[in-house]
This record gives structure tokens, sequence and C-alpha cells, in this order.
């Protein structure tokens, strides 16, 4: 049987809670083509993505503004506030319908390009993950409270060699709170608390070989050497550590420093930290996981079938992975090469 196509458009509230309830369903599906049948299932016959009609909700708002103009003169200052209130709704609703619509199609195009890369959004412990990388990294060394990893992607990047290595995409949330106080016009102190969530965003990578690195913008690195370039411009904006000057030299390279400045000129806010096969990359961006793409909106069914169908390119992500095959490559010239083995003697040198 086939399915009959929706109309152009649907009532408003109808329209909100489906395409919220579709966005979370195509954040975890698994495949372009279950993509592409959830696109066709939420397509009007006008070829678009299912609209709603602004007119009644409009037509409502308009209505209630007038009554509670009138009942305010009425003096029923009650009844007024009510009206108000059922105007702001109904003016809010086809506000609330189009971002959920923009939400739907842009939920539908990043799970495209996470499939093209083998990424997938996980559940996790996040106030325990956040426990064993503070052990381990010193950029969450951050806030007062509630620090928690609240949103994780995994997947894998490969080497110059083409192995395989684990990468897992976070955001990082906490509390800074403080404490302030003022006095009142009777002279008495008053304590005030302010809580403030914040975010920082980031990759934990697998690394092979192992490394031993610090490149920063926002701290001092924690490590036993300090170290510093001959390039300006890698200079002025990053600090740098190291586990020995003769580590720090043969991994900065000029190509490498070269490939951190393209690489820093895609976030704000640059910290690196690699410890043994581990290393954390974090910034203040959160956009990641964007696509090249992304800026150019549209809800045509034809365009969006064509863009889940191609591979998108990800310009963050391509940066970090082309900055860690950099650092893997000098990293694997550090690694002690085995001895050949001693020559096989010849019987005609012996009597």
């Amino acid at each position: 049987m086939l399915q009959r196509p929706h109309p152009g458009r649907v009532p408003m509230i109808r329209l909100l809670l489906r395409l919220r309830r579709a966005a979370r369903q195509a954040r975890a599906l698994p495949s372009k083509e279950l993509l592409l049948a959830e696109i066709s299932r939420q397509g009007a016959s006008d070829g678009r993505i299912v609209r709603a009609d602004p007119l009644p909700a409009i037509v409502v708002a308009v209505l209630a503004t007038i009554v509670a103009a009138w009942r305010h003169q009425a003096g029923e200052d009650g009844q007024a506030l009510a009206a108000l209130l059922v105007a702001l709704l109904a003016g809010a609703l086809p506000v609330a319908a189009f971002a959920a619509r923009r939400r739907f199609i842009d939920t539908v195009l990043t799970q495209s390009a996470m499939l093209d890369r083998g990424l997938a959004a996980v559940d996790c412990d996040g106030p325990r993950l956040w426990r064993d990388w503070r052990a381990v990294f010193p950029d969450f060394e951050r806030g007062d409270e509630g620090q928690t990893i609240d949103r994780l992607v995994e997947g894998e990047w490969s080497d110059e060699s083409g192995l395989a290595h684990k990468i897992a995409c976070y955001r990082f949330s906490w509390v800074e709170v403080r404490q302030s106080s003022s006095t009142d016009a009777d002279g008495k102190q008053r304590e005030d608390t302010q809580r403030t969530t914040q975010h920082r965003h980031g990759v934990v990578v697998s690394l092979a070989p192992p490394l031993t690195l610090a490149v920063s913008e926002v701290r001092k690195p924690k490590m036993p050497v300090p170290w510093s370039t001959a390039s300006i411009e890698f200079g002025e904006r990053w600090r740098v550590g190291a586990a020995s000057e003769m580590q720090a030299a043969r991994l900065l390279t000029p190509s490498v420093v070269q490939t951190f400045v393209e690489t820093g000129r895609h976030f704000r806010a640059l910290d690196l930290h690699f410890a043994g096969d581990q290393g954390c990359i974090s910034f203040s961006d959160d956009d990641l996981l964007g696509r090249a793409d992304a800026r150019r909106r549209t809800d045509r069914l034809d365009e969006l079938r064509w863009r889940v169908r191609s591979t998108a390119t990800m310009p963050k992500l391509d940066a970090l992975t082309t900055l860690l095959r950099a650092l893997c490559d000098a990293a694997a010239g550090l690694q002690a090469r085995p001895e050949p083995a001693p020559p096989i003697p010849n019987r005609k040198a012996f009597p």
C-alpha cells in the first residue's frame, strides 16, 4: 500500500511535535537509506519538508491582543493578562515550528556526514568519564561543581600508514560559582551566589607511537621542558612543553609547525596535551562536526536527498586529522629502529 504524501501544510502543534520526534529518531539512524526514508516521510506534496499554516496562529494572536487591550481599559487586568499570554503563545508557535523544521534538516545532514566517517553518538556516564580524563589531561581541571561529559561521539581516524585509531569527540560542561556581597538601603550585608554553566569541546584520541607533548594558548603546559620555535606566528599564539629538548626539536619540525599554524586558524583557545598513547585536543568552538555546506540552508526534498547521498566535508575535523597525522609521522622518527641482524659468515673465509 503506497503512503499518501503529506499535504503542503499541517496544523501547527502537530507539526511541531512530529518534527521534534523525527529529529530525535534521525540522530540515531545507522544508514543513509534510513535517512532518505525519514526525509520522504516528512516531505510534502509541493516537494519541500512539510510546513504549518501560520495564519490561524496569527489570527488568534491578533484577536487575543485586542481582547487584552479592551479588558485592560475596562479595568480587568487579570483577564487582560490571560489574553496577553494567549497572544504570546500563539505568536510563538510559528517561530517554534520553523525552528523544529530547521533542526530536523540540520540533524539529518549532520548525521549523514557522521555516517561518512563512521562516527556515532553514544551514551556515557558523564561524571565518571570526566574523572577518568581529568586524571590524565589538565584541561579537564575546570569548574567548581557539576563537571560532566554531556555529549560523546565516537569513531576512528587513520594515520599515514593506514593504521586505525580511536577518536572520541566530546562536550565538557561545568559550573562556575561566584560569591558576591552587597549592602542594601538599611545597611545590611547580602550574600549572593551566581552560578554560570560553561562548555568546552574537543577530542580524545589514541596514538601510536606514544607522544609526550603539550601545546597550548590557554595555559602554561605542565611539562618538564619549555620550548620555543623559530616561527613568529606560532610563538605569538602558543606555548610549548615537552619531555626533553631533543624530543621537542625532533617533533616540531618546520612542516609540523606550519600544520599547527594552519590548523589553529580553524579554532579558538586551542589546547593540546599528549601523554603516552592518549592525547586530548580541546577548544572553545562548538562546530567540530559541522559540514562545509552547513550555511547553505534549504528545505527542498531533491536537494536534501542529493546532499545526504554525497560525501560531505567537515573542515575542522579534517584539519585536526591532518595535524594528528603530521604529529604521528614525526613521532615515528623518534622510535628506536631494530638493529639489523649480523651477516651470515661465508665458509670460504675460513681455512
